[in-house]
């Protein structure tokens, strides 16, 4: 897999337009950006290799959910019920928030995956 460093290469041009990167565990295939810098946050973006593994997996997530609404319906409610338990201004529990959603994505992910996603038209 190839590593998508130096992150400054693609952080500056994005700190131009007011997004932050938050360093994280999963630098080496999904730099995580966000703006503004203050909570909340209104923007995420995860830079990925295009053509690579972790762009596949988001696409097939995405498109899956594009498709199947109860799928997206049921997401959908399990970041209402995660997010009423979340201290959103506490770092770590929006770390939390995310990881618990782990689990859901990864089964997605798996299931769109076999079913043939992404779709590419």
């Amino acid at each position: 897999m190839k590593q998508l460093q130096p992150v400054p290469l693609y952080a500056e041009p994005l700190a131009t337009l007011g997004y932050l990167h938050v360093p994280h565990v999963d630098d080496a295939f999904c730099p995580f950006f966000h703006r503004p810098h203050a909570w909340p946050h209104t923007h995420h973006v995860h830079v990925v290799e295009a053509g690579g593994q972790e762009e596949r997996r988001t696409l097939a997530f995405r498109d899956f959910l594009r498709e199947h609404s109860d799928v997206a319906r049921e997401y959908a409610a399990l970041k209402h019920r995660l997010a009423a338990l979340t201290d959103t201004t506490s770092a770590d529990a929006r770390e939390a928030y995310a990881s618990a959603k782990s689990e859901f994505i990864e089964r997605v992910v798996q299931v769109a995956l076999t079913a043939g996603y992404p779709r590419r038209s």
